[in-house]
């Protein structure tokens, strides 16, 4: 994909940013508005990790190609000019093989300014370092960076996201559509703006869309470690899930320490526990509108609870 076809993807996004979402509990995790404690710079990059994508196509003239899905994964490192540089490949529905659309990028990740830098023509005698693309010091210095927060005019403010492997620091714009959030990127800042979803990966951030025809947009529904555990999730972006606007109204969850709490207006339905690791250590139908789950035999960890159309992220300690 050439630089301009970024440029003009970028352009057609921005056209819609009018949108605005409803703000809401965070997806698999949840956000403070100011930092509580000092954290330490989480670095976004190791072999073996993985940002999951579903591939929609976004159109709006024609009849809409079912989804597809990708996975952009740090497939190796190398040393450069004395820097340790990570290389990310795509790949579209479960193939291993660069596929269709693909990036295949070397990018360092600069931990003590807290940026990221693309470095163009690997393989070529002038090979440099083009682009800083996320600056999370400096925003109006990282290419996309700049482009998620400062093509609006909104405020942007610190906070601490709870992900399933801890608390990342973060950066959300006050219309909280989206955050930046160190080791994982631009995430969904709610559940309740699936249906203004936001498109983009880590090279190009697209807003909530674009106009016309555009084919297949990313949109980040997981993203997992080097070792496989899920560290970030948001159910209702999976391949084949529906943007419609839910009702997030209607049912009411509290952890505790022994325990998860649902109310609801309506029968519950199915209720499923999974580990970060993936594993399901609880799968059930309620037919009631109030369900207990005793979380005390579980092993210390984090946890994904799904029911009634919503996602909530717990520990166990």
């Amino acid at each position: 994909m050439t630089r301009s076809t970024i440029a003009i993807l970028l352009a057609m996004a921005f056209a819609s940013l009018g949108l605005q979402a409803k703000s809401g509990a965070s997806a698999s995790g949840n956000a403070n508005d100011m930092p509580d404690q000092t954290l330490q710079y989480t670095p976004m990059f190791e072999v073996g990790k993985e940002w999951r994508y579903t591939q929609r196509d976004y159109v709006i003239y024609r009849p809409q190609r079912p989804d597809r899905s990708s996975v952009l994964r740090v497939v190796d490192k190398i040393e450069f000019e004395g820097k340790e540089l990570f290389h990310l490949q795509s790949f579209w529905d479960g193939g291993e093989e660069p596929g269709y659309s693909c990036w295949d990028e070397y990018l360092w990740e600069d931990a003590e300014n807290r940026r990221i830098m693309w470095l163009a023509n690997f393989d070529k005698p002038n090979a440099r370092f083009e682009m800083c693309l996320w600056n999370f010091n400096d925003l109006k210095a990282g290419e996309q960076s700049k482009q998620l927060f400062y093509l609006s005019p909104h405020t942007v403010s610190e906070c601490d996201y709870e992900a399933l492997d801890g608390v990342h620091k973060a950066l959300r714009s006050d219309e909280d559509q989206h955050m930046l959030v160190e080791g994982l990127g631009v995430i969904a800042a709610s559940d309740t703006q699936d249906y203004y979803p936001v498109y983009g990966d880590l090279f190009q951030f697209m807003g909530p869309g674009c106009s016309g025809d555009c084919g297949y947009l990313p949109l980040l529904y997981e993203i997992a470690d080097g070792d496989g555990n899920v560290i970030y999730s948001l159910d209702s972006a999976r391949p084949g899930a529906s943007l419609d606007a839910p009702d997030f109204t209607e049912t009411t969850i509290t952890v505790s320490d022994g325990g998860l709490e649902i109310v609801s207006g309506k029968e519950i339905g199915d209720v499923t526990v999974v580990s970060a690791a993936g594993a399901t250590v609880f799968n059930g139908h309620v037919a009631d509108t109030r369900f207990v789950y005793a979380t005390d035999h579980l092993l210390p960890g984090g946890y994904i609870l799904r029911a009634n159309g919503n996602t909530r992220k717990f520990t166990v300690k």
